[in-house]
Order: C-alpha cells, then structure tokens, then sequence
C-alpha cells in the first residue's frame, strides 16, 4: 500500500512539474511576442533607443524564463533564443534597423516554435 501511495505522489508531482513548465513555456512565448511586437513598432516610427531599452528589459525578463524553461526544454533551443535576444539590442545601439527587424522576425518565429513545442497536444507526447 504504501507502493502505491508513493506511485501517487510521484505522478502527481511529475504531472504538476510537466503543467508548471508548459504554462511558463506558454507565458513567456506570449509575454515574448508582445515585447517583440511594441519594439517592431518603435522601430518603424524611428524611435531605436525606446526600441533598445524595450529589447533590454526582454533581455532581462527572458533570463528569468530561462531558469525555469532550461529544467524542461532542450538548452539548444534556449541557447538560440539567448543570442538573438543578446544580438538585438547591439543592433539597435549601432542603428542596425535592417537587422533589428530581421532579429525580431527569428525571435518571433522562434517564440512560436516554444509555444507549439510545449502545448500539450497529442503529437506532442506521442
């Protein structure tokens, strides 16, 4: 009996584990896309030091999803995601518009993977 309790407590943490990861998975690629929406936007009016301080405070809020998301996710995946977020805003300081927006467009892209990665979907566990 005591077994089967212990099997018990074991899933229940294992499941609240995998539950806490997808919502920080889920949170941040969303938290992320808006960050990155509100600096496409700076960018395009032509305001790059608004756009450079946005892309620094999403520097810094991604370091704490990092802690979070590096105990579920693959680091490869995460590594990427950290040398875009680090290239961004070197761009911005060197009026690199060009390449602030391409940056942003793979930051997207890469936001949307780690959404689509993490949903609890049946392709996903299977």
């Amino acid at each position: 009996m005591k077994r089967l309790w212990a099997a018990c407590l074991l899933t229940l943490g294992l499941l609240l584990s995998c539950w806490w990861g997808n919502q920080t998975a889920q949170q941040g690629a969303s938290q992320m896309e808006r960050a990155l929406s509100s600096i496409e936007q700076a960018i395009e009016t032509g305001d790059l030091s608004a756009a450079t301080i946005q892309s620094e405070a999403l520097t810094h809020q991604w370091a704490t999803w990092h802690r979070v998301l590096c105990l579920f996710l693959s680091h490869t995946t995460l590594e990427q995601i950290d040398q875009n977020l680090a290239a961004l805003p070197r761009y911005l300081q060197q009026e690199e518009a060009g390449l602030a927006r391409a940056t942003c467009a793979r930051l997207r892209d890469q936001s949307e993977n780690l959404r689509d990665s993490e949903s609890i979907l049946l392709e996903n566990i299977l």
